[in-house]
């Protein structure tokens, strides 16, 4: 998903959805809504996966990994 950029900015059910790599760790990004942190997501097996101390709801979660698995495909 960050081929060209570190960072993607979506918009989301009306929010916006702030991810920034983490450049230490090319699998891991932190998540912004609306401008709050919400936590960390990971990436395993072509998935974003939310770390357990993240607070992200399941439908935003659902919606990055749906607009992943389509920029691989593309």
């Amino acid at each position: 998903m960050f081929t060209k950029s570190n960072t993607r900015i979506i918009l989301i059910n009306g929010s916006v959805v702030i991810l920034r790599q983490i450049s230490q760790i090319k699998t891991k990004c932190r998540i912004f809504i609306d401008g709050i942190e919400k936590g960390h997501l990971v990436e395993a097996n072509g998935l974003f996966v939310a770390e357990d101390n993240s607070s992200i709801e399941p439908i935003v979660l659902l919606k990055i990994n749906d607009l992943a698995k389509r920029a691989k495909v593309a």
